[in-house]
């Protein structure tokens, strides 16, 4: 699976993942309700077929999560900058960064 292999570009990757998906798993990216519907706003239930995780959750807050004692947070939330300002920064170094601290955080 090309989306995998990490010596080609991101751009190729995530265009060989687009055009694989079938119309449900492309609008099951953009919205879906799930189990955690009071504390998640939503997500992806993953496709096994191309090797995607179980489910991909979607958190509502503006920059950052919270983790509330029901997952065994403290409740308290990194203020990451707005993605208005990273883009204006032009340094898709900063961006990736931006995305990876924030993944490391939630997860």
């Amino acid at each position: 699976m090309v989306w995998f292999d990490k010596t080609r570009s991101l751009e190729e990757r995530t265009k060989a993942l687009v055009d694989a998906m079938n119309f449900t798993e492309k609008a099951d990216v953009l919205y879906r309700s799930t189990k955690w519907i009071n504390k998640w706003i939503g997500g992806f239930k993953g496709s096994k077929r191309l090797g995607l995780p179980e489910e991909v959750r979607y958190h509502d807050g503006p920059q950052g999560f919270r983790a509330d004692s029901w997952i065994g947070g403290i409740g308290n939330s990194t203020a990451f900058p707005s993605v208005a300002a990273m883009a204006t920064s032009f340094d898709r170094d900063l961006c990736r960064e931006y995305g990876a601290a924030m993944g490391r955080e939630f997860y």
